[in-house]
């Protein structure tokens, strides 16, 4: 069961299944509605006509046929692509500028193709181990957040503000890097 759920979710054998399915479907209409003799018919022609003479073999036209189709389908599909990406989509963006250090952390991050930073993490700057924040709240005081390596023991913090916020200050401080494009591993 195991094996047939994988193949299932795998793109290329769920669309061999698929057109199976639709084979097999369309037989059972074939064979119920009598059209078995009518394709037949349609194949015996199109094989006399494929061997049949002419200044040029038929099977070459067939053959150019095909070559022009499959080209006219690229063309079709690249027109296509051009018109429904719009300008700014056309191609993704890539930084380098993708590690920097801010307060007395390593951060690391990834673009989208629209050039939004996502999947923002921290990293001990001691042994380079992936840090997971702890956030303490209390009714009294402002939330703080404490970095601790599970690793070394190195600590930060706490700094003000709860994960969320420490992250935000962080991508703003990124973002001001990529419009100022000051040196990485620079804090401001």
């Amino acid at each position: 069961m195991q094996l047939l759920r994988r193949i299932w979710k795998d793109p290329v054998w769920s669309a061999v299944i698929a057109a199976l399915l639709v084979a097999v479907g369309l037989s059972v209409w074939a064979q119920v509605k009598g059209l078995w003799p009518a394709v037949g018919r349609t194949f015996a022609s199109a094989a006399s006509w494929t061997t049949a003479a002419s200044t040029v073999a038929n099977w070459i036209l067939l053959l150019m046929g095909i070559c022009v189709l499959a080209v006219v389908v690229v063309g079709v599909m690249l027109l296509w692509a051009a018109l429904t990406t719009s300008a700014g989509d056309t191609t993704p963006v890539v930084h380098k500028y993708v590690e920097d250090r801010f307060l007395g952390l390593v951060w690391r991050w990834k673009y989208g193709r629209d050039g939004t930073i996502y999947d923002l993490s921290v990293f001990c700057p001691a042994c380079d181990y992936q840090i997971r924040p702890v956030t303490h709240t209390s009714w009294t005081d402002p939330d703080t957040t404490m970095f601790e390596c599970d690793d070394c023991g190195h600590k930060v913090g706490p700094l003000r503000g709860s994960q969320y916020d420490v992250e935000s200050q962080v991508e703003r401080k990124i973002q001001k890097n990529l419009r100022n494009q000051t040196r990485p591993g620079t804090e401001a």
